[in-house]
């Protein structure tokens, strides 16, 4: 058996023992460094450390290619107990020379002191690429020990952290949660009805609808409107009488402040339409049409019930710059359309998104 020895001696050496303090699980792809690399890489970073002074470690590292972005290294220690590190590099060598860093840190958390005590010290060889500036990784200050303790009696001590410099490997970061601010703009639709007076003869119901854009505290809206038809007679003849109806158009600009649940547009705008009437009775059943313009101011009171539907009160006051008047031969005047006027409303409210 010894002359056996002797003759494979040349040829068979001693496989790479792990470095005291450290039991290592370690898988990586065929082309980067191996176990045993990782573990001489450990043992070049801690250099003369004596082994009592070795702090025992449990490593599980994993090393993963990621196509296009390159490698991905998961590096727990104790068992997830000490903390958890996911690094990302362009190379899986770079990676195994931060993995043997962190470890050879947690083994001798004293080893940034020294490294920062022999600034000038030659660059190792074998490629191996020099360790990190003062300043790139911060260590924890070691707790005092009881001589007579066992290594890893006692909570487990803080793990360094390692800083990263552009190109190194990169601690991977969740993304940042999307904005949940309102939308700058939306899109608002209304209905309402209720009475009115002012352009045809008496009271009367009426009809709006509106379309436009909204801000925070502003909205943009064209609207429109239907007066159904009202008869009247002469004061003088009341058998000579007209029946008519008014259609608008217009727009209008409101600034609408919100309190929580409850928004108070104010607008104001401009509304033109005509006035369609037909003579009734003893008077010639003519058809005419007369336009109508007024300057019109509306607040409202929107109590959203839902995020994107509301109940709607609305009160509105107009000014007719342009009114139409109705007279017959020889009964005179007939009707003549009201200088002010307004409407009282409900109805419901719609806001996109």
């Amino acid at each position: 058996m010894l002359g056996l020895a002797l003759l494979l001696g040349p040829w068979v050496g001693p496989a790479p023992a792990e470095p005291p303090g450290v039991r290592l699980q370690w898988s990586a792809p065929p082309q980067c460094p191996d176990a045993d690399a990782l573990l001489e890489a450990i043992d070049r970073a801690l250099g003369e450390v004596d082994d009592d002074e070795r702090r025992a470690v449990e490593v599980r590292g994993e090393l993963q290619a990621q196509a296009p972005e390159g490698y991905r290294l998961r590096l727990t220690l104790d068992g997830g107990r000490s903390g958890t590190r996911e690094l990302r590099g362009s190379s899986c060598e770079e990676l195994s020379e931060a993995a043997a860093l962190v470890i050879a840190m947690a083994i001798d958390p004293r080893l940034l002191e020294r490294m920062q005590e022999t600034p000038g010290e030659e660059e190792p060889e074998h490629g191996v690429e020099p360790g990190p500036e003062p300043g790139e990784v911060e260590v924890p200050p070691e707790p005092e020990r009881d001589p007579e303790s066992e290594p890893g009696d006692g909570p487990p001590e803080p793990e360094p952290t390692l800083a990263t410099t552009p190109g190194e490997a990169k601690v991977e970061v969740p993304p940042e949660r999307p904005s949940s601010r309102e939308p700058v703009l939306a899109f608002v639709a209304r209905f309402d009805g209720g009475v009115g007076g002012g352009p045809l003869p008496g009271p009367d119901g009426v009809v709006f609808v509106g379309t436009g854009v909204a801000g925070r505290a502003w909205r943009a809206e064209l609207t429109a409107s239907y007066w159904p038809p009202r008869a009247t007679s002469s004061a003088s003849h009341p058998a000579v009488g007209v029946r008519s109806q008014l259609w608008t158009v217009g727009a209008q600009g409101c600034y609408e402040p919100r309190w929580r649940t409850v928004s108070l547009p104010v607008c104001a705008g401009l509304a033109a339409g005509a006035v369609h009437a037909v003579g009734t009775g003893e008077q010639e059943p003519l058809r005419v049409a007369s336009r109508w313009v007024a300057v019109v101011a509306e607040p409202a009171v929107v109590w959203w019930t839902r995020p994107r539907l509301g109940l709607a009160l609305r009160a509105s006051g107009h000014v007719a710059l342009a009114r139409p008047q109705w007279r017959s031969e020889p009964s005179g005047a007939i009707f003549e359309a009201g200088a002010v006027g307004g409407t009282l409303r409900a109805g419901l409210e719609l806001r996109l998104p």
